[in-house]
This record gives structure tokens, sequence and C-alpha cells, in this order.
């Protein structure tokens, strides 16, 4: 039994070792190199796994293809859902990151160029959120904000934004 136990904890050890350089060269892949270059690099390894085995080779070339085939297949499976998930992820986030056009506002008419724009963040400065244990949270406007606004329109563009920390 204590044979048994040391095999399964070096067992285990081996498995948490690989995990663990699975995971940190993934993440340096990440860091490193863009979707292309690791598709780029890879396409040969991820071509050579699915090869036919030729049936004119011998048995043991053919065990030996064979082996090979099945032992890169996981790998290569494993390189294929990384790429489809980091670019579904990097097309995600270049949604967030791009600006959606050119401009974030768009031009005064003529009549109104020597405006200033003034910008406002609605959270705190507008209005303000506030918590009771009987109703939870409310969010309300804070006193005098319309006349504010109001008087800010005969002077500026009011531009009214939410500012993420």
């Amino acid at each position: 039994p204590s044979g048994a136990r040391s095999s399964f904890r070096l067992l285990k050890a081996g498995i948490f070792t690989a995990v663990t350089a699975a995971l940190g060269a993934t993440g340096y892949v990440t860091y490193a190199y863009s979707v292309d270059e690791v598709d780029q690099m890879t396409r040969e390894f991820r071509k050579n796994s699915k090869l036919p085995i030729s049936e004119d080779l011998s048995g043991f070339e053919k065990f030996k293809a064979m082996a090979y085939s099945e032992t890169v297949k996981v790998p290569a499976a494993a390189i294929d859902l990384y790429l489809d998930v980091r670019s579904q992820i990097e097309d995600q986030i270049q949604g967030f990151v791009e600006p959606s056009s050119e401009k974030l506002l768009p031009d005064l008419p003529p009549q109104e160029q020597h405006v200033f724009t003034i910008v406002l963040d609605l959270n705190e400065t507008l209005v303000y959120s506030d918590w009771k244990r009987e109703r939870g949270w409310r969010t309300f406007k804070r006193p005098g904000v319309d006349a504010f606004l109001e008087h800010l329109a005969k002077f500026y563009e009011v531009v009214v934004c939410i500012l993420i920390n």
C-alpha cells in the first residue's frame, strides 16, 4: 500500500507539473504572439496530426505512425481550441477597444462653432445612488440639476457621460 500511495503521489505531482507548464506556456504565447503567428507556427504540427497512415508500411512502421498520430491528436485539438477561443475573445475585446467612429462627438453647426463643450459625469455629479436596508438601491437627481443644465446649455455644448473606473 505505501508503494502504491507513493506512486500515486508521484503521478499527481507529474500531472500538476504538466498542467502548470501548459498554462504557463499558454500565458506566454498569449502575451508574446498574435493569433496569426501562433496559427502559422503550429500549422505544420496540426497538419501532421491528420495525415493518413500508409498501407504499404511494415507492421512496426505502421504501429509507429499510428502511435505518433494518436499522440499528437490531443495537443493538436488543444491548439485548435486555443486558437478558436482566443480569436473569439480578441474579436469581442476589439469591439470595446476600437472607437465606433472617427469622432467622439459630431461636428457643431457653423453658427455654433465658437461654443465650448463641457463634459459632465452623470454618476455622483448629476445623480447619486443611495441604499437603505428597507428598499435597496435607489438613484436620485441632485437638487437643482435641471436648472443647472438649462443654465449651462446657454453657454456651452453640454455632454453627459458615464465614467467607468
